[in-house]
């Protein structure tokens, strides 16, 4: 009986020994699931942490390219604000200066040139910033300024024997004569009272005496010369280029006179207040037709004409705006000659230049007279043909 009741307890041992085995496992298995369970729970959750931190990362990043932006933007607005609120006031200096270095220099400059230095240096921008600075040497052409285009300026007499005219005139009037090498041969300039007036041209055409030509300056001599050929006149000679000098043209009006247009290479200076002795204070043309000479320059050069009795005939005065240009008169009753242009030179004396001019050879076309208001004068043709006269003013 002792054996028999010992089996059953060995084998309920047994069971309970696999039975605590069994949830000794179990309980490992469910620890261990457990754990398997946390670490997949806590992953995604670690995940999305590090994602966030990271995204967070790419936004600041993401940001700061953008201040970055925004900061060079402000920046480059501020600069561009500044200059223009600095370049009105550069202006307005420059334009304040501009008066002060240019257009009042110590002595007066030429009226129609007031941006740059009448035909001297330029005026620059640049001493805008320092208007109390004086230029270091005054304009070359600032004395005087020059004379209006469209009036004479110079005066050429055209011969065939240059050394005994001049001769003849030095004689008359007490010139200076200078000799100047020219691409066709010597020119012989005309000096007197201190200023080149004129000179002496080779001319020796068969039929032709001598006779004086009034140079006319202008714009475009190019312009007048084909002008001229529309309107009937003739061009004798074809614009012309003399170096350092300028261009010059001969052209015969359709009734004959013969005048010069010129444009100089430095613009010629303004005429004194007083014509000096020696000089040509006066042309005057004279035409077979005066109303049909008149027409033509006005029309070629924009001249008006004012027309006013004289004794018993009438005169034409020539302007270029308010300044008396030149006249226009018939020849005598029973001259018949093409039409031409007289020279009226100054002396301080009319009758003794008579005397000189008629001892030396020349012919006394119209002895020394009185015009009221106007003058005393006498006019002459000389040894070889040419027409002058001598003049001098009333309030002389």
């Amino acid at each position: 009986m002792a054996t028999k009741s010992k089996r059953p307890a060995r084998k309920s041992a047994k069971r309970s020994a696999r039975g605590t085995a069994k949830r000794a496992s179990a309980a490992r298995a469910g620890s261990a699931k457990k754990r398997a369970g946390g670490a997949k729970r806590g992953a995604p959750k670690r995940a999305v942490k590090k994602s966030a931190k990271r995204a967070s990362a790419k936004k600041v990043t993401r940001k700061k390219p953008a201040k970055r932006a925004a900061a060079k933007k402000a920046v480059a607005k501020k600069r561009v604000a500044k200059k223009s609120a600095a370049k009105p006031v550069k202006r307005a200096a420059a334009k304040k200066a501009a008066p002060v270095a240019v257009a009042k220099p110590p002595v007066a400059v030429a009226p129609k040139k007031p941006a740059a230095a009448a035909p001297a240096a330029k005026a620059a921008l640049a001493p805008a910033a320092k208007p109390a600075a004086a230029p270091a040497k005054k304009p070359a052409a600032a004395a005087a300024p020059a004379d209006p285009f469209r009036t004479f300026v110079w005066h050429d007499l055209m011969t065939a024997n240059i050394p005994a005219a001049i001769a003849f005139y030095k004689s008359v009037f007490g010139w200076t004569i200078k000799e100047m090498p020219m691409p066709q041969g010597n020119y012989s300039l005309i000096h007197s009272a201190g200023r080149d007036m004129g000179g002496f041209m080779h001319f020796d055409k068969p039929g032709m005496g001598s006779y004086w030509v009034p140079y006319l300056e202008v714009e475009n001599v190019d312009a007048i010369c084909r002008a001229a050929k529309k309107l009937g006149a003739n061009v004798h000679q074809q614009p012309t280029d003399i170096p350092t000098v300028g261009t010059f043209a001969i052209v015969g009006d359709p009734q004959g006179g013969v005048f010069a247009p010129i444009r100089f290479v430095t613009r010629m200076s303004s005429k004194a207040a007083k014509t000096p002795i020696g000089h040509v204070a006066w042309n005057e043309l004279v035409t077979p037709d005066p109303a049909a000479a008149a027409k033509f320059y006005s029309d070629l050069l924009g001249w008006s004409v004012d027309v006013m009795p004289m004794g018993e005939t009438t005169y034409r005065m020539f302007k270029m705006g308010d300044l008396q240009v030149a006249g226009c008169v018939q020849p005598p009753p029973g001259k018949d000659a093409p039409g031409m242009w007289l020279p009226y030179f100054a002396v301080a004396d009319v009758d003794s230049a008579a005397s000189r001019a008629t001892r030396e050879g020349a012919m006394m076309m119209m002895p020394p007279f009185d015009v009221p208001n106007i003058g005393r004068m006498a006019i002459f043709m000389d040894p070889w043909g040419a027409p002058f006269a001598a003049f001098k003013a009333a309030s002389a």
